[in-house]
């Protein structure tokens, strides 16, 4: 079975819609550092603050993102249950077949209301358990309830099932009942040949030694009836009883793990459909396996392998040297009802190589383990229940870190980014300014630097070709950095970016209404990691500046 997580996607979605959120409010322009312009003198175009944790929190529709520490990490869970076989008792119902004779030597006539001397016979009820006691055993069993059908015929015999009465006797070392009554009962028939049932409640079968079934004594009574009874070799009455139903609570004995059969569980990553423009080398991808088992065993869980693969590569996750470990469930159940649990240490960059197992883009993950019986150190009673089963719980944890090398590409357009640029410039008639430039400040509390392409676009999504000196290329260093690639508080890079604008570009930058750009994010070197976390932050505040004479008849 194979299921597909999607935090790669919400990753990918995430970093497009925070930068689409930075640059959608940033105007990306010919970016060069030349000069420092007083803040006071620049007229306010706007301004951006954006918080890398609110963005998140808005569009964390699939609930993927951790929100109770600073770290951003999606998750994603996965679980898969293994049942015990259950144990059906009256899938092929136990019957039992007795032929009694009430005169097996000779032919006899009863008189009249006569009393025919009881007839006694002890049966082994064959429940068809305790077949391969070698590798399981059943010692005993808790009935909640079941049913006895009990059916009657006779041969060459004129007697009226009324007058038939048959005392069934379950031994009391074989069959108890709960609350203490007698495991006897009596039963007469209504009618021949048909099934009549006997239902009964509450009771432990014990079939201790390796039993088959249990016991059971079967006591005859006849009387002749209104007119005298003529019995012979062939006067037979035919019983024959049928367990129908066995609804059991709780087996006690030993019993064969290797019947939950493990089967290998896969995951379908897709991470190179996912992660189409870019290399995200993640530095710490975390995996938790849990087990959780109501079955009575005291278990040991083995590992036998966790790999990731693609059509031509295989990985398998390592610990300490091994492709497989073995664990214990500290406990096991103490009652029925109850559940022990399992939790396995956490797969990580130092304990599996998980950041090697997806190095490349694996299509898939797939894990397979094996359950037990732990026999060495329990050698108390084992049990198990209709509902017996191991439940193992996969959470996978993506820490928003990448290591070193790692970058990311966007390429997106933004609509109408002159506008309030042109507002301002139509106070001036072109040929009274001196000089224009953007101002961009710029805190960069992000753990990566930046570097933007851009082409301006017309109405008609063709390229303006502004003239030659007008810079296509430019970066914005990112926040300064901790080993771990963390953004250190009060480390923000802050930069003033002034955007020189000639006379000859406002009239040809005049005519886009739309730019086109490509964002890369990189670590601050190639040696950085990138660790995202919630109080990431970027503010920008843009402004023009102007240097020449204001039009005093433009429009205000």
């Amino acid at each position: 079975m194979i299921r597909t997580i999607k935090y790669f996607e919400i990753i990918l979605f995430s970093l497009s819609l925070f930068f689409v959120s930075c640059e959608a409010n940033i105007d990306l322009h010919n970016i060069s550092p030349e000069i420092s312009i007083d803040p006071s003198l620049v007229v306010p175009l706007g301004g951006a603050s954006v918080n890398l944790g609110d963005i998140l929190a808005n569009n964390d529709s699939q609930h993927l993102f951790t929100n109770n520490t600073n770290e951003i990490s999606f998750q994603s869970f996965d679980s898969t249950e293994f049942i015990f076989p259950v144990l059906n008792l009256t899938e092929i119902p136990p019957i039992l077949t007795k032929t009694i004779n009430l005169s097996p030597g000779a032919v006899v006539t009863f008189p009249a209301n006569f009393d025919i001397p009881s007839i006694y016979s002890d049966q082994d009820f064959d429940l068809g358990l305790n077949k391969v006691v070698a590798t399981e055993r059943i010692d005993s069993i808790k009935i909640a309830s079941a049913t006895l059908g009990i059916k009657i015929t006779v041969e060459n015999l004129d007697i009226n099932p009324g007058n038939l009465k048959m005392t069934l006797s379950f031994s009391e070392g074989k069959l108890r009942m709960l609350d203490g009554s007698s495991s006897s009962f009596e039963f007469s028939p209504k009618a021949f040949n048909q099934t009549e049932n006997v239902s009964f409640v509450n009771f432990v079968m014990n079939t201790s030694g390796g039993a088959n079934g249990i016991p059971l004594g079967i006591k005859l009574d006849a009387n002749s009836g209104s007119a005298p009874l003529t019995v012979g070799p062939n006067s037979k009455i035919n019983i024959e009883f049928t367990f129908n139903k066995l609804d059991w609570r709780v087996m006690y004995g030993k019993f064969d793990l290797s019947k939950i059969a493990s089967t290998a569980q896969q995951i379908a990553l897709e991470l190179d459909t996912k992660l189409p423009n870019g290399v995200f080398k993640l530095y710490n991808p975390q995996i938790d396996i849990s087990a959780v088992s109501n079955i009575g065993m005291k278990l040991g869980f083995r590992l036998d392998y966790l790999k990731a693969f693609t059509t031509t590569d295989t990985v398998y996750a390592q610990f300490d040297g091994t492709k497989t470990f073995t664990s214990f469930f500290d406990n096991k159940p103490a009652l029925p009802g109850d559940t022990a649990t399992l939790r396995l240490r956490t797969f990580d960059k130092d304990w599996g190589q998980t950041d090697k197992l997806i190095a490349n883009k694996p299509k898939t993950l797939e894990y397979k383990f094996t359950a037990f019986n732990d026999t060495v150190s329990d050698h108390t009673q084992n049990f198990i229940t209709p509902d017996g089963k191991i439940k193992v719980y996969l959470k996978t944890t993506i820490p928003l870190q990448f290591g070193a090398g790692s970058y990311y590409q966007l390429n997106d357009t933004i609509n109408n980014i002159f506008k309030t640029l042109a507002d301002v410039l139509d106070q001036f008639t072109i040929a009274d300014i001196q000089s224009t430039s953007l101002v961009l400040n710029v805190s960069n509390g992000l753990p990566v630097k930046t570097e933007l392409s851009i082409s301006l676009l017309d109405s008609l999504g063709k390229e303006i070709n502004p003239s030659t000196d007008f810079t296509k290329f430019y970066e914005m260093n990112a926040g300064e950095v901790d080993a771990n690639g963390i953004v250190q508080k009060g480390k923000e890079t802050n930069q003033q970016v002034v955007i020189t604008v000639t006379k000859d570009q406002l009239a040809e930058i005049r005519k886009a209404t739309k730019i086109a750009y490509k964002v890369r994010v990189a670590g601050a070197d190639v040696n950085s990691n990138i660790y995202f976390t919630k109080s990431n932050t970027f503010n920008l505040k843009v402004g023009v500046f102007v240097n020449g004479k204001v039009n005093t008849k433009s429009k205000k």
